[in-house]
């Protein structure tokens, strides 16, 4: 199964590698704070004891998969960056939703 944690961990290597071809902009600030919240929520899934048999882990396994492979994608096709922040996004509030 997958784990909240390792997916969060790619999300932020993918976001990263986005990082190297953006040269300032919205879009850069956006993926730094992006950034920002994936290192506090993976903190948080380390402290916290998460049951990862609800729909919601499940549904923020998803998310963050999704997150990852558009980040991916919009490192060789540009016109994706703003699909992959807004994944980033839902990913955040997915997670975000678990912890609660």
């Amino acid at each position: 199964m997958e784990t909240l944690r390792v997916q969060i961990s790619n999300a932020v290597n993918e976001l990263q590698k986005m990082l190297k071809f953006l040269s300032g902009g919205e879009e850069e600030t956006r993926l730094r704070r992006l950034r920002s919240l994936y290192f506090g929520l993976w903190q948080q899934v380390i402290l916290q004891e998460i049951d990862n048999q609800t729909a919601e882990y499940r549904a923020a396994v998803e998310s963050l998969l999704r997150a990852s492979d558009t980040a991916q994608a919009a490192q060789e096709d540009k016109n994706l960056v703003s699909v992959a922040i807004a994944e980033l996004d839902q990913a955040v509030a997915a997670v975000e939703k678990v912890l609660r």
